[in-house]
């Protein structure tokens, strides 16, 4: 496997962390916007499976800043009219903290809560 397929970049959380769940694949995705990048370049999608997204949502808000470890990956499906499609996904393997955003612990636990609530409701949902 090519080191090529592995980096790191630090930057600031720019999107809210959101998690959907496939089956029974946890899945969170969020933005990332790397330090030293111009105010031109585009937030960096970014997406994290299972435990590491799983980490991620109950640690980190939209603001925080942090080093995140990744792999690239290619994915191939057909769409509806059976054309071939195509796209990189950049997914995180490990992270660091590297400073909170502006929110007290209080308002961070607030935030998890909903979250939980709503994961619990939409998989309430899910099973009707």
């Amino acid at each position: 496997m090519s080191t090529t397929n592995f980096g790191t970049v630090t930057g600031t959380i720019v999107s809210d962390i959101k998690e959907r769940v496939i089956n029974t694949l946890k899945i969170v995705e969020f933005r990332i916007k790397p330090i030293g990048a111009s105010d031109d370049d585009s937030p960096l999608p970014m997406v994290a499976y299972n435990g590491v997204g799983q980490n991620m949502l109950k640690r980190y808000n939209k603001g925080d800043t942090v080093t995140i470890t990744h792999r690239l990956r290619y994915s191939t499906w057909m769409n509806e009219s059976n054309e071939p499609r195509g796209r990189y996904e950049v997914i995180v393997t490990s992270f660091q903290t590297i400073r909170l955003g502006r929110i007290s612990a209080a308002q961070r636990q607030q935030q998890r809560e909903e979250r939980e609530e709503q994961l619990q409701n939409a998989q309430a949902e899910a099973a009707v």
